[in-house]
């Protein structure tokens, strides 16, 4: 299931050389939100993976999906209502069986969510 618009929207992005840069934001009235938590929603954090390896498939114009990843890391929470827009900036390398991708996802100051991963192109039978 694809989360762009739905559970949130591109606002802008821009592609200079291996950096892709994207300013998104989240629907705070979604329904993820209620079950992740009601009294005080929390993006999931597989909901960010999902956002990275979205941009990355329209970035690149085709299905992946994660080999690996080396390092995850969840700094703060993001709150929705609290957060603002978002800010995605992804290295995007070319190697051997893929792509190697290091993103962070940061807004108005914090540091949310870094991840360095490896996707892999993905044949949907």
């Amino acid at each position: 299931m694809k989360l762009i618009n739905d559970f949130y929207n591109i606002i802008h992005q821009k592609k200079q050389e291996d950096i892709l840069e994207t300013e998104i934001s989240i629907r705070p009235e979604h329904r993820i939100f209620e079950g992740h938590f009601p009294e005080v929603a929390i993006v999931p954090g597989v909901c960010l993976v999902q956002i990275i390896r979205e941009l990355l498939e329209l970035e690149l114009d085709q299905n992946l999906i994660m080999s690996s990843a080396s390092n995850i890391k969840f700094l703060s929470f993001v709150k929705p209502a609290e957060a603002g827009n978002l800010h995605i900036r992804i290295t995007i390398k070319p190697n051997e069986t893929g792509f190697k991708a290091d993103s962070i996802i940061t807004g108005e100051g914090i540091e949310y969510f870094k991840m360095n991963a490896e996707f892999k192109k993905f044949i949907i039978p």
